[in-house]
């Protein structure tokens, strides 16, 4: 008997893709605008428009011929109204971009000279411990530029920052007027204030062009009161919950400590402390449960909903990542409270096209980008994998635990996918366990989230009940704080993607997995179930057509070729040891230097130490360093200093020999901050000079032992050893130790290392982080030698460090010691470009430590990763 089937009952609706060209082509053309040259500007909206015009006569043409149009006349549609919206994204932005550079605003950018910026804050002041002393950060739009004030027609996005005592934090009640170097990566300006902030907007010499003020400050101030507020309510609260509340109610980071939100980072969860539309999507839900369970009519809890929301983004603030997160979390929980899933997918392509159309600088936001793809994903996922776990589950677990557990996860993983390509052109790594930690952190936010925004909202007028509701759900978030503290120290959770060609090929195969993954759940759910099923036949199904199955078995490829090489991608092949007969390692220390000179197989000398204790310690560990004859202290910032003590109980150094622009090194701290130093390169910060001091008591930690001694120009010395029973003889020289320079950056030692292994030999020039002006005043005087094989680059790669030196002494090979993500922009693209052009260059950002091994006719080089 033939085998028939009939369609399930609750197999879900078509998808409805007819506006996913429309979301495509608006986001990409949001993403271009600001890439494109200047010259093409005046020919993008015409040539879409031109697009849309040629496929609307092709529809037109379709549909008068006698026969039935078919999909051919729905495609056609469907790419007419997408050029049609992406004419309207074009004009907006073509028009903003125009306005900017009639009033040259990107040429001040280019010209990397200080502005005077007015600001209009878009947030609370996130502020942190770094080496260099206090941090801050505050988002923004600046609204006017220049002197005389120059105002800008379209605002544009903002970071403004400021580091350590120069350059404290504003008032963000008012508009603020500053005097900051800015650096445009595309997306975001990024300002390092170079003086504090003062309030109220730039005065300018032309009042038609003064800036106005775009938000109300008796608004900002409310909304601060309310923060504040929430900020004292939740100080004494047990754990994480003072640094967590604020952000998982309010979105409110400025009390998280650098290390939680590194943490947050690290485990995947840094999203729950931000304002997304999960939030907006519970607040919502809650409401909208209440007034159905009061049998309120549809019109009536719709109108709940919307209104509650639009009260919550009120007390928030509007900006555009908060409108942003609300449309998708008011699209989300319409998807999930009316159990129109599959509905919502044309939904969310409406939904993005139209804040397109408004706002077209969103399409730039990370923000905006994941939001848009976690709410796809788990539109068109989560119910399929939702359904395929729980037949699983249910046949081990208890109905309502495998359900419960199935949505959870199927939620997590639709949602991490969908983000991931997203999240690899930010970061470049993968958060491994993202999903476990989002499996078991979910459960506990709607705890927070929901009674928190009530005791947000009441805080100001009811402080004892505030307080009251807040110290209950205190408990669940600091349970978010153990989660990602626990989770971020678990092996490999923030694990590096592949560069270059690897990368972009692995990120193309995760696409089209992902596709083939959708299609066949999509494919299964909607799979009918036999009517009859004849017993004792092996085979009652129809056979498939060989073109079906090849379809199937091809799909099945794509998906393990994906999981395999992502698999073998993100696993470490090796351990980040190197080889143990190298002369010369650069160790990965985080942002900051550390330089291994090997003398014999167990000995070495250490050019400088970097920030971070464990990296030092691992690094001397990994290459089995038990000697030190001699440690070079370049200069006494904390990114060169501050892990000597951790050396120091490894190996104590024999001698050691540092260079300062400190007068009284026994006066000056390393907790006391002075600004000496200007990163003018630097697009997000303004680092301040942060010092050691000779300590009284030998438990003082991050300090220099009293028999350290300054360097002096023409110090040198020697160590002959053997490494892998090869003879090596190490030279050394200062060339010199400015301990009279105008900053702590200009008195670095210029070391210049000889090495001879055997027949082999290699010289190299380690600078510290000596400026670009200090240094062509050496190689005008004839100190700097004329030419070496090897170059530590100069203070991270920053851009203040000149290509002079590059050009003049030509090495073979370039070290840059920075670390990955950092917020100063280093190395500058000019610098690595310059090197490039030379030679090949080692970052420990992105191939962890590097060494360097004499043979008889080149450098072996290695790296960890």
């Amino acid at each position: 008997m033939r085998d028939q089937s009939v369609p399930r009952r609750d197999a879900p609706a078509p998808l409805d893709l007819r506006l996913v060209p429309a979301a495509g082509l608006c986001l990409l053309t949001a993403l271009w605008v600001d890439q494109m040259d200047a010259r093409i500007l005046p020919w993008l909206v015409p040539g879409l428009l031109a697009c849309a015009v040629l496929g609307l006569m092709m529809v037109m043409v379709l549909h008068t011929r006698p026969l039935q149009p078919g999909p051919g006349a729905a495609f056609v549609g469907s790419l007419v109204l997408a050029c049609g919206l992406a004419s309207i994204v074009a004009g907006h932005a073509v028009a903003q971009r125009e306005a900017r550079i009639l009033v040259g605003w990107e040429s001040a950018v280019s010209s990397d000279t200080p502005l005077r910026l007015s600001i209009e804050p878009g947030g609370t002041v996130t502020q942190s411990e770094s080496t260099y002393g206090p941090r801050w950060h505050l988002a923004g739009t600046i609204t006017g530029y220049g002197h005389p004030h120059l105002r800008l027609e379209s605002p544009v996005s903002v970071v403004l920052s400021g580091e350590g005592q120069g350059t404290e934090p504003p008032d963000i009640a008012t508009t603020i007027c500053v005097i900051a170097t800015v650096d445009d990566n595309g997306s975001t300006v990024f300002a390092a204030a170079q003086q504090p902030p003062q309030s109220g907007p730039c005065a300018s010499t032309d009042t038609a062009t003064a800036p106005t003020e775009s938000d109300n400050p008796e608004e900002r101030q409310g909304r601060e009161r309310i923060r504040q507020a929430l900020r004292d309510h939740t100080a004494h609260t047990i754990g994480a919950a003072p640094e967590l509340l604020p952000g998982l109610i309010l979105g409110d980071r400025s009390a998280q400590s650098q290390e939680l939100d590194q943490a947050m980072k690290d485990s995947g969860l840094s999203h729950l402390s931000a304002v997304s539309g999960a939030n907006c999507s519970l607040v919502v839900g809650v409401v909208t449960i209440l007034l159905r369970s009061a049998r309120m009519p549809r019109a009536v809890v719709l109108t709940g909903g919307l209104g509650t929301l639009l009260l919550f983004v009120d007390v928030v603030g509007w900006e555009p990542s908060v409108v942003r997160a609300a449309t998708m979390g008011a699209i989300g929980a319409w998807a999930v409270f009316f159990g129109r899933g599959r509905q919502a997918l044309p939904v969310v392509c409406l939904a993005a096209c139209v804040l397109l159309c408004i706002v077209p600088e969103l399409g730039r936001e990370p923000a905006f980008q994941l939001s848009l793809a976690a709410t796809t994903g788990i539109v068109l996922g989560a119910r399929p994998v939702e359904r395929w776990l729980s037949g699983g589950l249910q046949r081990i677990l208890p109905e309502p635990v495998a359900l419960t557990i199935s949505a959870a996860l199927a939620m997590a993983v639709c949602a991490q996918l969908a983000c991931q390509p997203v999240l690899l052109g930010l970061t470049g790594a993968v958060n491994i366990y993202a999903v476990p930690a989002n499996m078991l952190a979910a459960p506990l936010v709607p705890f927070i989230t929901v009674p928190g925004t009530l005791a947000a909202f009441i805080g100001v007028i009811a402080p004892g009940a505030a307080e009251l509701i807040l110290t209950v759900i205190a408990l669940p978030a600091a349970g978010i704080g153990w989660i990602a503290d626990t989770v971020a120290r678990w092996p490999h959770a923030l694990t590096p993607w592949p560069d270059g060609t690897v990368g972009t090929v692995l990120i193309g195969l995760h696409l089209v997995a992902m596709v083939v993954v959708l299609l066949k759940l999509m494919r299964w759910e909607r799979r009918g179930h036999p009517m009859v099923r004849l017993l004792g036949t092996r085979d009652c199904a129809k056979p498939r057509r060989g073109s079906h199955f090849l379809r199937d078995q091809l799909g099945w490829v794509i998906i393990i070729v994906a999981v395999v090489a992502q698999a073998a991608a993100l696993t470490p092949t090796h351990t980040s040891r190197l080889p143990l007969d190298s002369n010369v390692v650069i160790c990965d220390v985080g942002q900051g230097d550390m330089v291994l000179i090997r003398t014999s197989d167990h000995a070495a000398i250490v050019v400088d130490t970097g920030p971070d204790d464990e990296a030092a310690q691992r690094c001397l560990r990994e290459n089995r360093i038990e000697d030190i004859p001699l440690a070079v202290i370049s200069h006494l910032h904390a990114d060169h200093v501050a892990a000597l003590d951790a050396i120091v109980d490894i190996a104590r150094p024999e001698r050691i020999v540092y260079s300062t622009a400190e007068p009284d090194t026994a006066s000056t701290d390393l907790d006391q901050a002075s600004p000496t130093e200007t990163d003018q390169d630097s697009p997000a910060i303004t680092v301040q000079g942060a010092h050691m001091r000779i300590p009284t008591e030998s438990t003082r930690t991050n300090a220099l032992p009293d028999y350290a001694q300054r360097a002096s120009k023409g110090q040198s010395g020697g160590f002959r050893g053997n490494i892998a029973g090869r003879e090596t003889t190490v030279t050394w020289s200062v060339l010199e130790a400015d301990g009279q320079a105008t900053n702590e950056n200009d008195s670095s030692i210029q070391l210049l290392v000889d090495i001879q292994h055997e027949a082999s030999s290699l010289s190299m020039l380690m600078t510290g982080d000596m400026e670009e002006d200090a240094t062509r005043g050496l190689l005008n005087a004839g100190v700097l030698p004329d030419r070496v094989d090897a170059l530590k680059v100069g203070h991270h790669g920053a851009r203040n460090g000149g290509t002079e030196i590059i050009e003049a002494m030509d090495p073979n090979i370039f070290l840059i010691g920075v670390g990955a993500d950092n917020s100063y922009g280093h190395p500058h693209p000019d610098i690595v470009g310059a090197a490039t052009r030379t030679g090949t260059v080692l970052r420990t950002d992105l191939h962890g430590s590097a060494s360097l091994t004499l043979g008889e006719r080149s450098v072996k080089i290695d790296t960890s990763r």
